[in-house]
């Protein structure tokens, strides 16, 4: 109707048991489209665009991991912490929220992201108290992306900050914990191409790298350490161009006090897949995780499937 604008609508029914829950006890979550069974309207805004892209606004029920935390290289990883950084509290799959977003790109090699969301909370399984526990408050968020060419490499550098309005109790065993009215944190998330089989601009073969670093108070926080990267490789094999081979590292470090309050370890999933697309219509993708200690104290766990994704 508006010359650059855009409405999406998107319903999702999911069904299945949880992998995590059943079978592993992660932290992390072996796969990103892990959840309880259910039906819902699960996104629905508008975006308009101004000044030649250079400005845009996007508004409605949305999920926050499509413009913050996400990595380019990351994104074909199963393993949920590769695509959203677990000390963050993203309003993202499985519950998207109403918010508000604006993304402004004044030159080529920089752009500015900030959003206000209903801080719709992450609730935790295994009943440890966090900053993702209870229910309203708000999730506000600013990113830096930084574009730079390297060498003749472009890459892209992201800095981000976040607050989540909401009462959440100090870990400690002490019996009148402190309560605290809001969660903070603070996140660097990095693509850099290495290595370009081709000079050609639009071509994507080639070998990619990906670094992520998050981190939130040790004193109300499960998660309060974050580190992961890995390598990605567009087009190894001659003659499979599209096709993509993926190594990475996921580290969830747990608070200090929370491994000492209740014995527990931090968790490492390691993660090894291939994605090749069989048919313009039909991709699969092989994959294999190891996780070691699962939740902070489970026994280590390897996980084998399959994603299968077909377009029509």
């Amino acid at each position: 109707l508006w010359k650059g604008g855009t409405f999406f609508f998107y319903a999702i029914e999911n069904h299945g048991e949880s992998i995590t829950e059943k079978h592993v006890g992660d932290l992390q979550a072996v796969s990103n489209i892990d959840a309880v069974p259910f039906t819902q309207t699960f996104e629905y805004w508008y975006e308009q665009r101004f000044f030649d892209d250079r400005f845009r606004i996007k508004f409605g029920k949305q999920d926050a991991n499509a413009d913050f935390c996400a990595l380019d290289y990351g994104g074909d990883f199963i393993g949920s912490s590769f695509g959203a950084i677990p000390t963050i509290p993203l309003v993202t799959f499985p519950d998207p929220a109403l918010g508000v977003m604006t993304e402004s790109s004044p030159v080529d090699w920089l752009s500015i992201s900030c959003g206000l969301y209903d801080g719709n909370p992450h609730p935790d399984p295994d009943g440890v108290t966090t900053a993702f526990d209870g229910e309203g408050g708000s999730l506000s968020i600013l990113e830096l992306a930084f574009k730079p060419v390297i060498l003749g490499k472009p890459g892209t550098y992201r800095l981000g900050a976040w607050k989540h309005t909401e009462d959440v109790e100090e870990i400690t065993d002490q019996d009148n914990p402190e309560t605290y009215d809001y969660n903070h944190g603070f996140y660097v998330a990095i693509d850099q191409l290495l290595l370009k089989e081709k000079a050609e601009e639009e071509d994507e073969q080639g070998l990619g790298l990906f670094l992520q670093y998050g981190w939130s108070p040790d004193n109300r926080t499960e998660i309060s350490r974050y580190y992961g990267g890995g390598l990605v490789y567009t087009g190894l094999i001659p003659g499979r161009d599209e096709d993509v081979l993926g190594l990475g590292v996921a580290h969830a470090r747990l608070s200090s006090r929370l491994r000492a309050l209740a014995d527990l370890h931090s968790e490492t999933a390691i993660e090894l897949f291939y994605k090749a697309p069989l048919t313009p219509w039909f991709v699969v993708q092989p994959d294999l995780q190891y996780i070691v200690d699962p939740g902070g104290a489970g026994k280590d766990a390897l996980a084998a499937g399959v994603r299968f994704e077909i377009t029509f």
